[in-house]
């Protein structure tokens, strides 16, 4: 059905032209679905378009990733739907809305959810709109596929989403310690030896 709307547009796919698909009558579709919008989003929810699933490991940025990810994977493969869609949302007010209320906002929750997280660690460059910062990932990632649905696309993007949402990483300050331990035990040990052959001398 959704091929139905990237060939033929929401108001070129007719109640009428799904049911022949379907192979059923018109009064089937509509017990089931009673607007032609709620069919559109209905068949998008069981299509491949990913539900995002929070994955809660323990580190923020490397579930952040994970999300970027399924949502790269997802748009790569379903971007002509996700482009039909983008242009009929301009022509038809609601069916933007019921877009945002049933399918784009359970995924911006699990993103917020993950920042939410990472704001707590102070991980984030700027923590103070979670909202705002769940939107960047999935805009740049669509605005890529958007302005060019053939390639080539940019395959270090979401890494470099990541590092702007992000602060550096860095070691932990016992692995600094440990580090600085083994270089002091390295340095005593060349001083020793130097002084150990000069005195041989």
């Amino acid at each position: 059905m959704l091929q139905a709307l990237v060939d033929r547009g929401y108001d070129g796919m007719t109640v009428d032209h799904v049911a022949r698909l379907a192979g059923v009558g018109r009064a089937t579709l509509y017990r089931r679905w009673p607007t032609k919008t709620a069919m559109v989003i209905d068949a998008l929810k069981r299509s491949q378009v990913a539900v995002l699933e929070d994955p809660d490991s323990g580190d923020p940025q490397a579930d952040f990733e994970v999300l970027l990810r399924v949502l790269y994977a997802a748009i790569e493969r379903e971007h002509p739907i996700i482009r039909a869609l983008e242009i009929e949302t301009h022509r038809h007010p609601d069916l933007g809305v019921a877009l945002q209320r049933d399918f784009v906002a359970q995924r911006k929750d699990v993103l917020i959810g993950v920042l939410r997280r990472a704001a707590a660690d102070g991980l984030l460059r700027a923590p103070s709109d979670l909202e705002l910062l769940a939107r960047v990932g999935p805009a740049l990632i669509w605005e890529q596929f958007a302005l060019s649905a053939e390639g080539p696309w940019d395959s270090d993007l979401l890494r470099r989403i990541s590092d702007l949402i992000f602060v550096d990483r860095v070691p932990s300050r016992a692995g600094i310690n440990e580090h600085d331990r083994a270089a002091d035990v390295g340095s005593n040990d060349a001083t020793y030896s130097v002084a150990h052959e000069l005195g041989s001398a």
